[in-house]
């Protein structure tokens, strides 16, 4: 289950992008050349808000949950801000407000301060009490909104925190060492869906530079904070990526300095019209045997050009050595059309003569496989003839019904 501060944020981008959407399409220049770029910097002047009329008690409502304005520089030293602390009876309103005022003032910090925001989330996510705080839906639900506002108040100061994540992720992955996913993935899978409103071009380039840069590393060198998230960085390179003409797309294809990762990405956006008579077979094989997670969804939008066998090699192969998972094996039997008994059965076979990590993952798939009607013999056959541990042989009894 997600963390419910992440579940809050990636609601309140939901929102946001909801509430933009309306107001941007179809005449919206977000992303025109004579857009003022979001530079990102603490002192840039804010778009005006529209001015509108509240009842007495909506503005009171909403300066109790404003965080307040953010001290600029001065002669004097703005006070310093202290890390949100939970105590026997805050209510969800009074953390959000305090997190609120903590957030303002570390976006405006720059980069230090933005690191220490972020390991501040990190922290928050994983505490129990917040967890409990936050347990159902009808818990966050009053907060959407005055996260929606905090949000669009600090546009510029989040998206430059977002490069801040972005760029350390791209130079310093290491830094992210020890922490948990849900932070990055909130940047990655919720506010990435609305920087190309937000920045301009120039901007969005250097973003995607730096997820480029992520995905282009040897994943088991990464820690598990970022290679959790690489699926949700891939997608961000699309999302944030121009039309590709079709020359320049085969040409990009065709070029063996161009990262696998990325030539995925690529291939997920082409019209295989325009790659008529350019064999990506290797691309995906290659892809597969990284783990890349998207490159199976790929495989039917090309099937009548590419070679089934050399990918089915490709994916026994990333299966032994475990950079596919057990679960991924229905996945990419169902994306290779292998949809009845009569078909899957040689595929299965095939994984689970192959030993070691392969016959364990394919002996543990089968529980994926039920609607197929597998016969009983063949499961009772595959517990008893393979060595399988002891918790995978029960899993399987137990979905199967045998004794």
């Amino acid at each position: 289950m997600k963390s419910p501060l992440l579940v809050l944020v990636w609601a309140a981008t939901v929102a946001v992008a909801f509430l933009l959407g309306g107001q941007l399409k179809p005449e919206s220049k977000a992303r025109d050349a004579t857009r003022p770029a979001h530079d990102g910097r603490a002192d840039a002047p804010a778009p005006e808000a529209p001015s509108r009329k509240d009842a007495p008690e909506t503005r009171a409502a909403e300066q109790a949950a404003s965080p307040g304005p953010v001290a600029t520089a001065g002669p004097a030293a703005p006070e310093p801000v202290q890390p949100v602390v939970i105590e026997a009876g805050m209510t969800p309103a009074d953390l959000s407000t305090l997190f609120m005022r903590y957030a303002a003032r570390k976006l405006a910090e720059g980069p230090e301060g933005h690191k220490e925001l972020y390991r501040e989330l990190d922290r928050l996510m994983q505490d129990k009490q917040l967890k409990q705080m936050f347990r159902d839906e009808q818990q966050v639900m009053p907060h959407l909104y005055p996260w929606v506002k905090f949000l669009v108040d600090h546009d510029r100061q989040v998206v430059a925190m977002m490069e801040t994540v972005y760029k350390t992720a791209a130079e310093d992955p290491q830094w992210f060492q020890g922490l948990d996913d849900d932070p990055l993935e909130m940047f990655a899978e919720g506010l990435a869906l609305l920087l190309p409103g937000v920045v301009d071009e120039e901007q969005l380039a250097r973003f995607r530079g730096y997820a480029e840069k992520i995905i282009s590393m040897p994943k088991e060198s990464l820690p598990e904070a970022i290679q959790r998230n690489l699926s949700d960085i891939q997608r961000d390179i699309e999302w944030w990526s121009p039309p590709v003409k079709p020359e320049d797309l085969v040409k990009a294809i065709e070029d063996p300095g161009v990262p696998v990762a990325k030539k995925i990405g690529l291939l997920r956006r082409a019209d295989p019209a325009a790659l008529r008579g350019v064999d990506v077979t290797p691309i995906l094989a290659a892809a597969i045997r990284e783990g890349n997670s998207q490159a199976p969804y790929i495989v039917n939008r090309f099937r009548d050009s590419l070679s089934m066998a050399t990918l089915d090699a490709a994916f026994l192969d990333a299966v032994a050595s475990g950079g596919q998972q057990w679960h991924q094996i229905s996945a990419y039997a169902s994306v290779t059309e292998r949809n009845t008994w009569e078909t899957l059965r040689p595929f299965l076979d095939t994984g689970l003569a192959r030993g070691g990590k392969a016959t364990e993952a394919f002996a543990q798939s089968l529980v994926f496989f039920r609607h197929l009607q597998i016969p009983k013999e063949y499961v009772a056959t595959v517990v008893t003839s393979y060595a399988l541990p002891d918790q995978v042989k029960t899993q399987i009894k137990k979905q199967f019904g045998i004794e």
